[in-house]
């Protein structure tokens, strides 16, 4: 459907509720786009991941649960992923360059 009427009628149901919504980009301060691959921490070693991402240039590893995640910048993302894969580490849960909240 046409994305300005759409957008019209949601703005018009949140006022009549009232409710607002934010102009565009209102809200993007708040998050910070950065890599993200997640392994399996029953199938992977923590010890090879880290010490791989660390060589590659990853800013953070850290263990959620029975998941490794590793977290890079966007521009280094490529390179670390297929480096971890090179180094052994196996086939990430999910590897992707997403928004993620600050606090």
């Amino acid at each position: 459907d046409n994305r300005n009427r759409t957008a019209s009628e949601v703005r018009s149901m949140l006022i009549r509720n009232n409710g607002t919504l934010a102009a565009q980009g209102a809200v993007a301060w708040q998050f910070k786009k950065q890599g993200i691959i997640a392994y399996d921490g029953a199938t992977a070693s923590e010890d090879v991941i880290t010490n791989a991402a660390i060589e590659l240039g990853a800013e953070d590893v850290k263990a959620e649960g029975d998941t490794i995640v590793v977290v890079t910048d966007p521009k280094a993302f490529d390179s670390v992923r297929d480096g971890l894969a090179k180094a052994g580490c196996g086939t990430p849960l999910s590897a992707e360059v997403t928004m993620v909240p600050q606090n």
